[in-house]
């Protein structure tokens, strides 16, 4: 299990978008680099980029993108979902980042693209004390996970993965609708999948009818199934204009999931769960996409988990 952990967190990161908000007025972000030459250099340049976040500054920040590291990349809606959260700007604003890693990554590759050059940064971020209950929910959520991102030169131009922004936070809301997802399909709540259906298909089939296509033999495998691989998303990446059953949205969260085949007896396993394993491990089904429809979250499945 530890090898496509490892795949996918060197590959794709934690994907969250880079900024928000609609300005900040006078940003006093404060930035501790502690290292040398081009190390230094590479810690500037995303200091810039993050100076630019902290002080709403959309447009310029947008600078610092490229499709080859955020394939679904529209501008537009780039700066529309920047402009959700000026908490996290302001945020930003009043803290300290301390860069605690810049490394070297020669021939990084990622979505099919390799770069001869980049430098993989790591960094913390240190709020202060007198934040709004709103910037809390950010700072709470950074604190909890590692700021990593690479730095890449593509025309000539510094380009980041995406790493910090206010996305953070849907991704983090997503997270735990999938958690309940899976949550309600291991205890056979089936009921309770309807909750997590796409409008296009709750708006046709009751909830009734939902739960009877559930409560069958291949559901209860299902759910027998996830009982015992411990399923849950590790990584989450923002895409931009997702459409499901012809719905269009403005934007959604691709979550990477991960599984925990080390108690599966495969010489006993259901012809359906087989080909969930077969397929998670060829990497054809090994992410779900989220949907927002209000304030809830939609599962979009190629199969009954991911």
């Amino acid at each position: 299990m530890m090898k496509y952990t490892g795949l996918l967190l060197v590959i794709l990161l934690i994907f969250s978008g880079c900024s928000g908000g609609s300005g900040t007025g006078s940003s006093k972000i404060q930035f501790e680099i502690p290292f040398d030459g081009e190390q230094k250099i590479a810690c500037e340049q995303y200091a810039d980029y993050l100076k630019l976040m902290s002080e709403g500054k959309h447009a310029e920040a947008f600078e610092y993108e490229d499709f080859s590291l955020w394939p679904s990349l529209v501008r537009e809606r780039y700066l529309e979902l920047r402009a959700t959260s000026p908490e996290f700007s302001s945020l930003l604003s009043k803290s300290k980042i301390v860069f605690t890693q810049c490394s070297e990554q020669p021939e990084w590759g990622i979505f099919g693209h390799t770069f001869t050059d980049a430098f993989m940064i790591a960094f913390e971020l240190e709020p202060p004390t007198d934040l709004t209950p709103k910037e809390w929910i950010f700072a709470d959520i950074l604190a909890d996970r590692s700021n990593v991102t690479v730095l890449v030169e593509i025309d000539g131009r510094p380009k980041f993965l995406p790493s910090v922004g206010p996305e953070i936070l849907l991704i983090d809301n997503a997270m735990k609708a999938y958690n309940d997802y899976i949550s309600a399909i291991s205890n056979k709540e089936y009921e309770k999948i309807f909750d997590f259906t796409p409008s296009a298909i709750s708006s046709v089939t009751p909830r009734a009818q939902i739960a009877e296509d559930w409560n069958t033999p291949d559901g209860h495998s299902i759910s027998d199934f996830t009982q015992i691989i411990n399923i849950e998303p590790i990584i989450g990446q923002i895409v931009f204009e997702p459409s499901v059953h012809t719905i269009n949205y403005r934007w959604g969260v691709n979550l990477y999931v991960m599984m925990d085949l080390e108690n599966i007896d495969e010489q006993n396993t259901t012809e359906l769960q087989q080909v969930i394993i077969d397929d998670w491990r060829q990497g054809i089904n090994s992410k779900v996409l989220m949907v927002p429809e209000g304030d809830e979250w939609k599962v979009s499945a190629e199969n009954p988990l991911f």
